[in-house]
């Protein structure tokens, strides 16, 4: 199956926790959006997050957006309120924190080749 020329005039990075990524990639296929998959973690509640890289054509722009805002919606988890020391088993009180969502950069592409 040959794939079908398209101008590649956008590239997005898409950072998204990593509990919602399996669903967004999913459908990104099904959409014909092709991506590199990033691993990366951090933030205060050290959550698994995915970095998506996508090259596509800038009309299939709100497309992208759509699906970034289907299946990354924030949530609110509860994470201890200071960190404790390995081993050490007590109580820390626990505070509300947003997690989830979607950090979209989108770039221009001025050249695109694919080998």
């Amino acid at each position: 199956m040959q794939m079908e020329e398209q101008t590649v005039d956008r590239l997005a990075l898409l950072v998204v926790s990593g509990s919602q990524a399996g669903d967004l990639m999913k459908e990104l296929q099904q959409e014909q959006f092709y991506f590199t998959v990033i691993d990366t973690s951090g933030g205060v509640i050290n959550e698994q997050m995915i970095c998506l890289m996508l090259g596509f054509p800038n009309d299939r722009l709100p497309v992208l957006g759509d699906l970034a805002r289907k299946h990354c919606q924030p949530y609110r988890q509860y994470i201890p309120a200071q960190m404790q020391p390995p081993g050490e088993q007590m109580m820390l009180p626990m505070v509300e924190a947003q997690a989830g969502g979607a950090l979209v950069y989108l770039m221009n592409v001025e050249r695109f080749e694919q080998f």
